[in-house]
């Protein structure tokens, strides 16, 4: 009987999900199995670049729960690569904001600010200007350039994600740019 590549990917999933509703080793123990299972999953699908690319931004989502940072920014990295030549700007332009956050974990401020403006360039080059990754995005700018006293620009970025939140209906993102907005205003 031959795995069926998409449905184990999706289940691994759905185990990293249920394994958020448990605590410590148990949690640790899901999160390792629904790692195992997306690597045979990914291991089907080498020879198909999006797809594989996808697998691997999936791995690397559990090996950010699981802390392994470094391994989780190598496996974006390569998601990247492949994507860098499959002919998918917004699939990269999302895999390249995750290496960012990668990076970021990492104490890498340069380096994810290099990889957030790239994911930036190619949201406004290919993608659409009211999308949720486009506003996540641009949260995760502004919290960067806020950390970095960059006050008018971090306003700049909180503005637009705060906007888009909107159109979606998203009060949390709402409110929690509203609140950046004002507690940087005085900084002006």
């Amino acid at each position: 009987m031959s795995i069926d590549p998409e449905e184990e990917l999706e289940a691994a999933w759905a185990d990293r999900r249920v394994a958020f509703s448990l605590q410590g080793d148990e949690q640790r123990v899901a999160l390792e199995g629904a790692l195992q299972r997306l690597e045979s999953a990914s291991d089907l699908l080498e020879g198909e670049p999006r797809r594989f690319a996808h697998a691997l931004h999936l791995r690397a989502h559990v090996l950010a729960d699981l802390e392994r940072h470094d391994e989780a920014k190598r496996m974006w990295g390569e998601s990247v690569d492949i994507l860098r030549h499959a002919g998918d700007p917004l699939g990269l332009a999302h895999k390249v904001r995750h290496l960012g956050d990668a990076t970021l974990r990492l104490g890498e401020r340069d380096e994810a600010r290099a990889h957030f403006a790239e994911a930036l360039e190619l949201h406004r080059t290919h993608g659409d200007a009211r999308s949720l990754d486009l506003a996540n995005l641009l949260r995760r700018m502004a919290l960067l350039e806020e950390g970095a006293g960059a006050h008018d620009v971090a306003i700049a970025r909180w503005e637009e994600a705060r906007s888009l939140y909107a159109s979606f209906d998203l009060l949390e993102g709402v409110d929690e740019a509203d609140a950046h907005i004002a507690s940087l205003a005085p900084n002006r």
